[in-house]
C-alpha cells in the first residue's frame, strides 16, 4: 500500500494512493494527520478495482499522517504506515530592516536571517528589490527543514535623506511571496568649509566593501583631536589599530590590509565579518566589513 512507511509527501504535489482489493466493488479513501485526529475524506466512493487514486497533498504539516482505504458502505479497511506531510515555513525580519546612515555613493550592508520553521525544505527561487539603491547578496538557495540561513542586504544612497525599498521573496511555501521593507539614510560624510577644513567629524565606510586584499577609510577632523581607528572581529577581539594619535584638522585616510598583519608576525585574519570603530573627541562611528577569500 502507498504511501509506504517513512515516506515524505510534500504539500501541493499530487501523489498516488495505491491499494489492492479482491471481491470489493467500491472503497472510500481518507487521511488523518495524527493518531488522535479524525479521518478526513479524500474520495468517497471510487471503484475498488482501480487500485489507485490521485491525491493533492494538503497544507497540513505532520510527521504522523496515515491513509485509510475502507470498503463502502462498510466492512474491511486497510491503514497505511506512518508517513509525513512536508510543508516549509518562511520567516524573516525585522521589518523595516534598517541599514542606518550611509555616505552618498558608498555601499554599506547588514545580515538578514531567514528561518525555515517548517518540516520540509524551503526553496527560495527569487529575491527582488523595488529600489536599485538596495540589493541582496544572492537570490536563490535552499534552507533545510528547521534551519536558518543569511543573506547580505546592501544600501548605496545617491540622494541625501531617507530611502526605502520593498524586498520581495519568492519561495515554495504556502504563504509566498513575502515582502520586507528595507530602509536607510544617505548623507554627505565630509563637508568642507571655505578654508578647506572639514565642518564636522566624519568617517566614510571602507572602500571597497566587501574587499579581498585591502580597503581604505577616509576620516575628517574639524579640529585637532586624538583619533583612533580599530578593527575588531566578531568576538570583539582587536585585530588591528590603523590610527592612534593626535591629528591636526583635516581629511585623512587609513588602509586595512590583512596580509600586512600576517607580515608583522601575527596570525593573518581569516576571511569573514569585521567591524571598524573610529573615535575622535566625542565622535564615534562603527562600520561593518566583509573580508573575502582570495
Amino acid at each position: 500500500m502507498a504511501p509506504a512507511a517513512g515516506s515524505q509527501w510534500r504539500y501541493g504535489t499530487t501523489q498516488d494512493i495505491v491499494w489492492q482489493s479482491q471481491g470489493i466493488a467500491q472503497v472510500g479513501v481518507d487521511y488523518r494527520t495524527g493518531e488522535a485526529q479524525p479521518w478526513i475524506p479524500i474520495i468517497d466512493p471510487v471503484n475498488a478495482s482501480a487500485g489507485t487514486t490521485p491525491w493533492l497533498v494538503p497544507n497540513q504539516p505532520t510527521l504522523q499522517a496515515r491513509v485509510r482505504v475502507r470498503q463502502v458502505p462498510s466492512g474491511l479497511e486497510a491503514v497505511s504506515e506512518l508517513f509525513s506531510i512536508a510543508v516549509p515555513a518562511f520567516a524573516t525580519g525585522p521589518s523595516p530592516f534598517d541599514l542606518g546612515t550611509v555616505p552618498l555613493n558608498y555601499a554599506d550592508w547588514d545580515t538578514l536571517r531567514i528561518v525555515n520553521a517548517g518540516n520540509g525544505p524551503l526553496t527560495i527561487s527569487g529575491i527582488t528589490s523595488s529600489d536599485p539603491n538596495f540589493w541582496v547578496s544572492r537570490t536563490a538557495f535552499v534552507i533545510p527543514a528547521g534551519k536558518a540561513d543569511t543573506i547580505g542586504v546592501y544600501f548605496q544612497p545617491n540622494v541625501i535623506g531617507p530611502d526605502e525599498s520593498t524586498i520581495t521573496f519568492t519561495a515554495d511555501d504556502p504563504a509566498s511571496p513575502h515582502t520586507l521593507t528595507a530602509q536607510g539614510n544617505g548623507f554627505v560624510p565630509v563637508a568642507v568649509g571655505d578654508g578647506g577644513v572639514p565642518l564636522a567629524f566624519a568617517l566614510e565606510p571602507g572602500r571597497p566593501n566587501p574587499f579581498r586584499e585591502q580597503t581604505t577609510f577616509r576620516y575628517a577632523l574639524p579640529e585637532a583631536a586624538h583619533a583612533r581607528l580599530d578593527v575588531f572581529d566578531l568576538q570583539g577581539r582587536r585585530v588591528a589599530t590603523l590610527v592612534d594619535g593626535m591629528r591636526a584638522p583635516g581629511t585623512y585616510s587609513a588602509v586595512f590590509r590583512p596580509a600586512a598583519i600576517a607580515g608583522e608576525g601575527r596570525g593573518a585574519p581569516a576571511p569573514g565579518v569585521y567591524f571598524v570603530r573610529f573615535s575622535a573627541g566625542t565622535f564615534a562611528r562603527t562600520y561593518k566589513l566583509l573580508y573575502l577569500a582570495r
